[in-house]
């Protein structure tokens, strides 16, 4: 074998260089994945691995290149096109030269990316999820829970630093001390923008239902990143976890353009977090006005209906007292007429008359008593009636208010701190945050039962 007819591995590579340049075009548009991107900021040069899948496998992969200048550029466009970040996980459609290069082989030299492909992308995921859901049965599963009475234990999907987050907890907190209103409220830890809100939301949805019964209502509270992310609230992932909750949803994610689909399959959509908390803080609100209403009412009913009893009771006994005058009236004046004739009568008949007049005498006397028996037992019976069926009314009015003050308990702290809460104090005053407490502070803390002081000695933000 002759060694002078050989190549080197780097003149194999001008081969492979000079074979392409020749067969192939200057440039081409390709639809991919991005798969992977990342920039580097020493030099603001960006390198991706780009793929295409079918039905979720990998069926090609190669690398991919956007220089410093190029990268801005696109980027910026992307996202003022698209209102999202130009990021993994994104279907696009990119102008390209294919490069082979002697130490990195072969790749793709991106030249210009077409946003409105990947808007046209969003907008399908978007009618497909709605159609899914539909289908599924699940579109309306959320909107159809009945509301809580009470909306006092939120369970809040947020991150901790989120500025929706703090205006949501400021208008909350305003409520409680404006109205003297009781709402707990636990943070679920998440990330609320791209591919981050897809995986964490529903991993705490569901950490959440583990504990249901715990809460009233589930808050999805975003804000401040403006419209950048939003369409991860169109997966279908996100919203069937809304949709599958078996507590009412209220959303908040801060952006003014058409509700996402996890916003119209949420119980509740708010515009703004400070808006979810409006509604939470004036639907208790309005609970609370409602019991002490009925609460009146029944006083005011309870009123009314033992000052008919005695009046009714008051004019019976009048009636009958009436009726056994007019009687003795009667029988009086019959022996006044009866005495006159004994007067006018021969002697021969004054011993009759005498008797006559002790027998009517007699009779008289009989009648007034039977009479007055008779009356007496008329007034107890009513008197017994009218006591029984109002004592009746007045033990349901009665059963009706405990069972009012009942609902009122739930409201009292000290349920809350039943359940497993408690509240720390530093001299005497509530501590809202960890972020004014120093180390070495003295705090408070009471539980349901007994309180005990502690020391700081390290704090966690």
């Amino acid at each position: 074998m002759s060694y002078e007819n050989t190549l080197t591995l780097r003149g194999l590579s001008h081969h492979i260089q000079h074979a392409l340049g020749r067969a192939l075009a200057a440039n081409y548009w390709v639809r991919v994945e991005i798969h992977r991107l990342n920039v580097y900021g020493g030099t603001g040069h960006a390198y991706l691995e780009l793929v295409e899948k079918e039905n979720g496998r990998v069926v090609a992969k190669m690398s991919g290149t956007l220089w410093r200048d190029t990268y801005r550029m696109v980027s910026n466009q992307f996202q003022s096109v698209t209102g999202e970040p130009f990021r993994d996980g994104m279907q696009v459609l990119m102008q390209v030269q294919v490069r082979y290069h002697e130490l990195y082989g072969l790749s793709l030299n991106v030249l210009q990316v077409d946003p409105n492909y990947s808007l046209g992308q969003m907008a399908r995921m978007r009618l497909e999820t709605i159609s899914r859901l539909q289908q599924e049965g699940l579109f309306n599963n959320n909107r159809s829970l009945p509301l809580p009475e009470t909306l006092t234990r939120i369970a809040v999907i947020s991150g901790a630093s989120s500025k929706g987050y703090k205006d949501f907890l400021h208008k909350v907190i305003d409520y409680t001390e404006r109205y003297k209103l009781r709402i707990a409220i636990t943070l679920f830890p998440a990330l609320l923008d791209g591919q981050n809100a897809i995986d964490t939301i529903p991993r705490q949805m569901t950490a959440i239902e583990k504990q249901a019964s715990d809460f009233d209502a589930i808050c999805i509270i975003r804000g401040g990143g403006g419209e950048v992310g939003i369409s991860a609230f169109d997966h279908y992932q996100l919203a069937a976890a809304v949709c599958s909750s078996t507590l009412p949803v209220f959303t908040g994610i801060g952006h003014a353009t058409n509700e996402t689909v996890t916003e119209l399959v949420a119980h509740k959509n708010g515009i703004t977090p400070t808006d979810v908390a409006t509604f939470i803080g004036q639907h208790l609100l309005d609970a609370v006005g409602e019991l002490e209403l009925n609460i009146e009412k029944t006083f005011r009913f309870a009123q009314e209906q033992v000052f008919d009893a005695f009046q009714h009771l008051h004019n019976t006994s009048g009636n009958l007292e009436q009726v056994v005058k007019n009687k003795l009236l009667v029988e009086r004046s019959e022996l006044r007429e009866l005495g006159m004739r004994v007067v006018v009568l021969p002697k021969r008949n004054i011993a009759l008359a005498h008797q006559t007049l002790k027998t009517k005498t007699l009779q008289l006397e009989k009648l007034s008593e039977r009479l007055l028996l008779a009356g007496q037992q008329q007034m107890a019976n009513a008197t017994h009636q009218i006591s029984k069926h109002y004592q009746a009314k007045i033990s349901m009015a009665l059963q009706e208010l405990q069972q009012m003050d009942d609902k009122v308990k739930l409201l009292d702290p000290l349920q809350v701190l039943k359940r497993g809460y408690s509240i720390t104090r530093v001299e005497g005053k509530a501590v809202k945050s960890a972020t004014a407490l120093a180390i070495g502070t003295e705090i408070e803390t009471e539980l349901f039962e007994g309180t005990f002081t502690s020391k700081i000695t390290e704090k966690n933000e």
